[in-house]
């Protein structure tokens, strides 16, 4: 059932990306009919996370997933995954590095997107 739900989650973000959008958790959650807890949804965007750092799809889609409030960027999970799987300079989950950090992970996500470039392995 997971792989079902990830691939689906997969092309959502891959949608995003070309579109150089970000998605809250909440609307990835609703679009990809991931049912509650939300919990069930970053657990599936953690496996993400870790398969595409597996296997050299950086930086990883799911960096595309933000926050409703303030500041816009990914809950510290996200961040604390990053530092779990020796990711390239994780910062501190708050604060501005961590909205700095994410601008330019968005940036380069999209970009990527736009040449063209395999966003994780679908």
């Amino acid at each position: 059932m997971s792989t079902h739900f990830k691939a689906h989650i997969r092309a959502i973000l891959n949608d995003c990306a070309r579109n150089r959008q970000t998605i809250s958790y909440r609307d990835l959650a609703h679009r990809a009919a991931i049912p509650a807890p939300l919990r069930r949804l970053t657990d599936l965007l953690e496996e993400i996370t870790h398969e595409d750092h597996a296997t050299g799809h950086w930086p990883t889609a799911v960096g595309l997933v933000v926050s409703q409030s303030p500041p816009t960027i990914p809950r510290a999970g996200f961040f604390r995954q990053l530092q779990k799987i020796d990711a390239p300079h994780p910062p501190h989950p708050t604060g501005p590095t961590a909205e700095q950090f994410h601008g330019a992970m968005v940036r380069e996500i999209w970009d990527k997107a736009e040449r063209g470039g395999k966003l994780g392995h679908l």
